[in-house]
């Protein structure tokens, strides 16, 4: 299963500069390894719940850095 690519097409821009979406720790983990920009709280969470086998989903918050950006709108042109 490919966390980064699922996170990926979970995530929208409800603002200017801001995404989010509901993940769950691995795919918060995986975008992390992108290195957006987030809150570490975020992160420090994901890895607890990870390591305690906690999978649910909570909204994540993030600025997007290039990276994100090529992933998101090609994912999404190879998805529609």
């Amino acid at each position: 299963m490919n966390h980064l690519h699922n996170a990926v097409r979970k995530c929208t821009q409800p603002f200017k500069g801001m995404w989010c979406g509901y993940l769950n720790p691995k795919e918060i983990l995986a975008l992390n390894d992108i290195e957006v920009d987030s809150d570490e709280r975020d992160i420090t969470m994901a890895l607890d719940w990870k390591r305690r086998g906690i999978s649910n989903g909570r909204w994540f918050y993030f600025k997007p850095n290039k990276r994100f950006e090529t992933l998101h709108y090609g994912l999404r042109r190879n998805y529609h």
